[in-house]
């Protein structure tokens, strides 16, 4: 499962790449847009309809990437406050309620795109672009970040029932050198001061 789950993450580093690297294609079709309006009197068809399938396609496979960077949001005020193995058992139930979540929104979106196909749906702009083209990799970045979603919870819930209470904390959290204000319990005025408490260690 473990191998598993690096494969996932080099397929999320690479998603997120090329997601990168088209919002910036966007950025420059965007601007050379905005450019030659103001001064060629000159307007590229379907740059701002590229920007948003540009914006769409990177977002849903930058969800999987932040993922596995544990860079999605979390408010951990009263998390803190508990005992490792209640929040083991909190981090279990937040992946499977997250897995639930983004099952359903993948069916939905699997919906959407069965009814286009179903209808030759195309886009109703000067491109006219078949929808099926950025509806396919806009899904498969939705059920691949539903894959990864699972696979961290079963990894999560294994870790849980073994009692292997650190491994669970390291899958939902990172590594130790990764932890979060939230995950040692401090607020900013103690992590403040710790940390000059160790900055004064270093000079002594």
């Amino acid at each position: 499962m473990e191998r598993l789950q690096a494969i996932a993450e080099r397929i999320s580093r690479f998603g997120a790449h090329v997601g990168g690297a088209l919002l910036l294609i966007a950025v420059g079709l965007v601007t050379f847009e905005v450019i030659a309006r103001k001064f060629f009197t000159y307007s590229l068809a379907g740059a701002d309809e590229l920007a948003g399938y540009a914006y769409a396609l990177s977002m849903t496979w930058g969800f999987s990437y932040a993922l596995h960077k544990r860079a999605h949001i979390r408010v951990d005020v009263v998390y803190a406050r508990f005992p490792l193995p209640i929040r083991c058992v909190l981090d279990v139930v937040a992946f499977v309620a997250f897995t639930g979540l983004m099952g359903l929104l993948t069916l939905r979106g699997y919906s959407v795109l069965e009814q286009t196909i179903s209808l030759d749906g195309r886009a109703d702009t000067p491109l006219a672009v078949r929808l099926v083209y950025p509806q396919v990799p806009w899904l498969l970045g939705l059920a691949f970040f539903t894959f990864c979603l699972a696979l961290l919870s079963l990894r999560s819930f294994k870790a849980l029932v073994t009692r292997n209470y650190d491994m669970a904390h390291e899958i939902a959290h990172g590594r130790p050198e990764e932890k979060t204000l939230g995950d040692e319990g401090l607020n900013p005025v103690e992590l403040a001061a710790a940390e000059s408490h160790e900055n004064e260690g270093e000079r002594c």
